[in-house]
């Protein structure tokens, strides 16, 4: 009877970790599809993106770079506890950009178990960098990093992500033609 009462009192925490990822994934998707039907500014979709990602996922630090045509990543805005050049954020991402690019899937370093934050690194493990494609073409990635709870980023926040990242790429594709229009 005991291992029965913890069978089901660990699906009833499953439900209940599915059921708030699930609203967690409602709240970011209307707040960015809020954002792209009244704002015109990609700089400030952008930003507003990222820092609803970030509180969203209780992370700590976020990025979203563009993939310039010679092939370089380009931090185009940035959310972090203390001011950081786009250098030296490039320099703390810079494996997942590269791995991102190559791989076109997602990227992620987990927090070791019992393992403390990293003071002063913003972009210290757990990190989860996702790429942003449109029509089977890279043209960025979104970059988040530190957890305000928990040691690392769960599988339904990986999802989150994932889904936001694809969102992400065809709305700024669509604001970037929008621009060129004018």
């Amino acid at each position: 009877a005991k291992s029965f009462n913890a069978i089901i009192g660990n699906l009833e925490a499953n439900i209940a970790e599915l059921e708030r990822t699930k609203e967690t994934l409602h709240q970011v998707l209307t707040k960015v599809g809020n954002a792209l039907a009244s704002m015109e500014d990609l700089d400030s979709l952008m930003r507003l993106t990222l820092e609803t990602a970030i509180e969203a996922l209780n992370a700590t630090s976020g990025v979203i770079c563009s993939l310039t045509e010679e092939g370089a990543f380009k931090v185009e805005t940035s959310v972090t506890p203390h001011p950081m050049s786009d250098e030296q954020i490039l320099e703390d991402i810079g494996f997942h950009l590269e791995y991102v690019r190559k791989e076109e899937n997602l990227s992620m370093m987990s927090r070791v178990d019992n393992e403390a934050p990293v003071s002063g690194k913003p972009f210290a493990a757990p990190v989860v960098c996702s790429p942003l494609i449109f029509r089977g073409r890279i043209g960025g990635a979104i970059c988040l990093a530190g957890k305000k709870s928990g040691p690392n980023f769960d599988e339904g926040e990986l999802n989150i992500i994932r889904n936001l990242s694809s969102q992400i790429a065809v709305s700024f594709e669509n604001m970037r033609l929008n621009e060129d229009r004018e």
